[in-house]
């Protein structure tokens, strides 16, 4: 009996990683997709603004909460794939077992981080939420929604640093 126990946990964790993966990869193509779009805004705003002296109210705005958006849904993705930016002068020289040890205890410390930067950002967004906050620009735009943004971006960091984490601790 214990044996398919431990067969159904790894299943379930293998699928729960697989899980984890498709989120961060959704993470990435918003991200992209949001590039193309902010880069069609900005240009249809140039070209309005140069030919027609009628620039888009909105397009300052909403450029800047892009940008929030793409940094924090592609920050997953570059966690799976190792391509976030760490400095290797003291862990490259290390044996590959004290190597993952040092990179798990890494992860447990950005986890520790990520949740202390979570629970300020979700106050900031249910805050933004229960007052009805809007900018002060001339769209009013509701701050609940950019707010949210960190919100679900940090979540899913959350969750694939876990990922790392675990990986790195059970090559230890």
């Amino acid at each position: 009996m214990p044996q398919r126990t431990g067969l159904t946990i790894k299943v379930l964790g293998h699928l729960l990683e697989k899980g984890i993966a498709l989120i961060s990869s959704a993470g990435l193509y918003a991200s992209a997709g949001f590039v193309i779009f902010m880069a069609l805004i900005i240009t249809v705003n140039v070209i309005l603004r140069f030919c027609f002296n009628k620039p888009l109210l909105f397009v300052e705005e909403l450029s800047g909460y892009l940008l929030v958006a793409i940094a924090y849904l592609s920050m997953a993705y570059l966690v799976r794939h190792e391509q976030h930016i760490r400095v290797d002068v003291l862990i490259g020289r290390l044996s590959n077992r004290k190597r993952n040890l040092a990179l798990g205890v890494g992860g447990v410390a950005t986890l520790a981080v990520l949740f202390i930067f979570a629970y300020f950002a979700f106050g900031y967004f249910y805050y933004n939420l229960q007052e009805d906050i809007s900018s002060m620009s001339r769209i009013e735009t509701p701050m609940c929604w950019p707010t949210l943004l960190p919100v679900v971006g940090v979540f899913i960091f959350i969750l694939e640093v876990a990922v790392y984490t675990i990986r790195k601790f059970r090559r230890f």
